[in-house]
């Protein structure tokens, strides 16, 4: 059996000074992930929540590969430069196998759109890359994981601002396979996934953005004295469980107006000097509209001093999985077990020297508190995961 993998991609400046997250917890995979170019540090201040920087790549990060020729062709015909999406600047591997072997036979190309109700996307409604991952997982021995770029592309007959977003796996070897959307944030896709085999066109997802949406707004205060916080930070996080490939989860941007009412999500706020405050969507209030502003939902937010985490304690036999019910110890002290989701929110005066998870004779793997090179808390949202793997 082979290894499992984690991969930690450092994505866009999110809004409110946050840098995305990008993990995929599974058997190991062949293919990059497209996420953005990572800011300075000096660069990342505060926004409002909602406003989204532009994208910006470090001058070492070498430039994307140049689109395909007919691509170019298709650019030059609108008046406007198109939009690009960001690629993948950097990107961790903790522990990753050998591409499988034998090599298997090319059965064709699998390829699909990302559509939205509303019709052709144009350059302000474009999902941003890191928050969109479009993967494949083959369903049979020898497993392989496959993830695809996006492309932006002008529509034919249309202005410069109908846009069509679109991903293809060129080569893919015979099989059969799972093919998945992972987003980040709360519009619903349809399908989520499909089982496909190579070759195969047309595997496209729709986003269902006609729901009712009402913004978001986050008031922050300190938890003892009361008053207002107006630098903080804010993420959006993210945890899918896949039954073939493993956990995905992901840490990026607050965009205020993509959360429908209706939908479930999770986030975490943090400011300098403060630990960092968990919670969902049942935390946001509906405002009426007043001198301030339109109606909205807002989230009132007490920051106290200290050090927090939501722990994430995944197993993995062969693929990752939460686990439930682990027993967690920090500098040798009982702090309690994790949930159905395999977490645990830990909030303390001070920083820990010492994480520890308890369940039967698994080895935890990694060190919680001992970051990789490039990674830090603020990264990752303040989400830590432990890495538990049964005795050999």
């Amino acid at each position: 059996m082979r290894p499992s993998r984690i991969l930690l991609a450092l994505g866009a400046c999110a809004a409110l000074s946050l840098l995305a997250w990008l993990g995929w917890v599974g058997e190991s995979a062949a293919g990059e992930a497209a996420v953005a170019g990572e800011p300075e540090e000096e660069a990342r201040a505060a926004a409002p929540v909602g406003e989204l920087p532009d994208h910006q790549a470090p001058e070492e990060t070498p430039a994307p590969e140049a689109p395909p020729a007919e691509v170019e062709s298709a650019r030059e015909e609108v008046t406007a430069p198109l939009p690009e999406l960001p690629f993948l600047s950097q990107l961790e591997v903790l522990e990753l196998a050998p591409p499988p072997e034998p090599e298997l036979p090319i059965a064709g190309a699998i390829s699909g759109r990302l559509l939205n109700e509303r019709g052709p996307w144009t350059a302000d409604e474009l999902p941003a890359s890191d928050t969109l991952v479009v993967e494949l997982v083959r369903l049979e021995e020898p497993r392989l994981e496959l993830r695809a770029q996006l492309r932006i592309e002008p529509l034919e007959g249309e202005t410069e601002d109908g846009l069509a977003l679109s991903y293809s796996f060129d080569e893919v070897p015979v099989g059969e396979y799972e093919l998945s959307l992972f987003h980040l944030g709360s519009w619903h896709w349809e399908p989520a996934t499909r089982v496909v085999r190579a070759p195969a066109e047309g595997m496209d997802f729709l986003r269902l953005d006609r729901d009712e949406v009402l913004p978001l707004e986050f008031q922050v205060f300190d938890g003892k004295s009361g008053e207002a916080i107006a630098d903080f930070s804010a993420a959006h996080l993210e945890q899918t469980v896949s039954a073939s490939s493993g956990v995905f989860m992901h840490a990026g941007p607050i965009d205020a107006e993509s959360f429908p009412s209706a939908s479930n999500f999770r986030w975490s706020v943090w400011a300098e000097g403060y630990r960092a405050a968990f919670g969902d969507e049942r935390a946001f209030q509906f405002v009426p509209a007043d001198e301030e502003g339109p109606e909205r939902r807002v989230a009132r937010v007490e920051l106290w001093p200290g050090w927090s985490a939501r722990l994430v304690v995944l197993g993995r036999e062969p693929s990752m999985r939460p686990l439930e019910r682990v027993r967690v110890r920090i500098d040798g002290r009982f702090v309690g077990a994790t949930d159905h989701e395999g977490a645990l929110v830990v909030e303390l005066d001070a920083p820990p020297e010492r994480i520890e998870a308890d369940y039967r004779d698994w080895v935890l793997e990694n060190d919680p508190l001992d970051p990789r090179p490039g990674t830090s808390p603020a990264l990752r949202g303040h989400v830590t995961p432990l890495i538990l793997k049964a005795p050999d």
